[in-house]
């Protein structure tokens, strides 16, 4: 059974992630056991269960922001411990509201509650999620990972799944195959360390093959630096559009990052994340 996140009704957890509002003042994050009064201003966190009555219960955070006592809802996720044999956290959905656009940090903001949500239920930190259309850039600038290949613990055995598949590139748009910067043999050339020449005469079946050879996350950190390097949205919603045919691929936090939010988010205590009861290689 699901495991509600406890809070302490007379406390709150202030979470180190703030939110910046459309004036560009920071507001801190407080996750709440219930809704707090009208006098309350600043950003806040509720736990509200969904489905109870459903053997595959979720449960909904949801994040607002109040000013003069009235709350607007800035986004909110849906987790669920999708089975014994996961050592994570499955988050199910996660969603800024469309009339916050001026906010900023929704999403990263978002991503702690279910990061400190995982912990809480003893899976150490560890969250996994689909992918939705454009956001593969988002969560890997957050720390999420393709995982070829999942390890878990079943009765002392180390069990084996395989999770994702390689990069797709024949899902990818031709014009987008072929751009200079952004094509294959750019990433080719950047993967492989080649020279423009080189790139330019290599025969396209030994392009192929260096696709082949890279892995997702290969081509991820790829064009999240072209992402990061772009010189206005409209290349970032091109690279970002192109992308979204990937979209539904499951993607975690990797061991390095979990130890590094844990860090980040001053959570105590600091365990090794290999004491896990399922153990993520």
């Amino acid at each position: 059974m699901f495991k509600l996140f406890k809070i302490n009704p007379s406390l709150s957890i202030q979470l180190k992630t703030t939110i910046t509002t459309p004036t560009g003042h920071e507001e801190p994050i407080f996750m709440m056991a219930s809704k707090p009064g009208p006098s309350f201003h600043g950003c806040y966190v509720l736990e509200i269960r969904e489905r109870p009555f459903l053997k595959d219960e979720s449960f909904s955070y949801r994040l607002y922001h109040q000013d003069s006592g009235i709350p607007i809802l800035l986004g909110h996720i849906t987790v669920y411990d999708r089975a014994k044999w996961d050592p994570s956290l499955f988050l199910q959905y996660m969603k800024a509201s469309k009339a916050v656009d001026n906010y900023k940090k929704i999403g990263t903001a978002l991503h702690e509650v279910a990061f400190r949500v995982s912990l809480q239920l003893g899976k150490n930190g560890f969250v996994t999620l689909q992918s939705a259309y454009s956001s593969l850039l988002f969560h890997y600038g957050c720390g999420f990972r393709v995982l070829d290949q999942l390890y878990y613990h079943d009765n002392g055995k180390v069990m084996k799944i395989k999770v994702a598949p390689p990069f797709d590139w024949k899902l990818m748009d031709s014009k987008f195959k072929a751009h200079p910067e952004f094509g294959c043999r750019a990433f080719v050339k950047w993967k492989f360390n080649l020279t423009e020449s080189e790139t330019l005469s290599m025969p396209d079946d030994e392009v192929d093959r260096h696709l082949s050879e890279a892995s997702f996350n290969d081509v991820l950190e790829f064009y999240y630096e072209l992402d990061k390097k772009a010189a206005n949205q409209e290349i970032r919603m091109f690279i970002r559009d192109n992308l979204a045919e990937q979209s539904g691929v499951e993607v975690l936090l990797d061991r390095d990052t979990v130890e590094a939010k844990k860090l980040a988010f001053g959570i105590e205590p600091k365990e090794p994340v290999f004491e896990t009861p399922s153990v993520l290689i």
